[in-house]
């Protein structure tokens, strides 16, 4: 067997290591189990080393996130006699910049 490949990519022990314990990593184990079967000191080294945040996880975990508007809170601020209304970050993004430093600059101009 080739020690590097085509691509300058290289097999040799550490290699397999590196799969072995970045499989076991992202098999959802814990980080104590993944710490002993790389028999690593502690699981800070083997986390640290092995595991990898990948563009596919990233966006299941932002999916699993609960809806940032919530219909059934406004239909109760409704029955409890609240006044429905758009949240202050929400009025401000449909402000241009230039409307925003227009707005400061008029703020800021003392009454005559």
């Amino acid at each position: 067997m080739n020690y590097k490949d085509d691509r300058g990519e290289v097999f040799d022990f550490h290699a397999l290591r590196n799969f072995y314990i970045s499989t076991v990593v992202g098999g959802k184990v814990s980080a104590k189990v993944a710490q002993k079967l790389a028999r690593h000191s502690t699981p800070n080294l083997t986390i640290g080393r092995y595991s990898r945040a990948h563009l596919s996880e990233l966006v299941s975990a932002l999916d699993a996130l609960p809806p940032l508007a919530n219909p059934a809170s406004a239909a109760q601020n409704v029955a409890t006699g609240e006044k429905s209304r758009k949240p202050r970050s929400a009025w401000r993004s449909t402000r241009t910049a230039k409307q925003e430093n227009q707005m400061l600059r008029a703020a800021k101009r003392p009454e005559n």
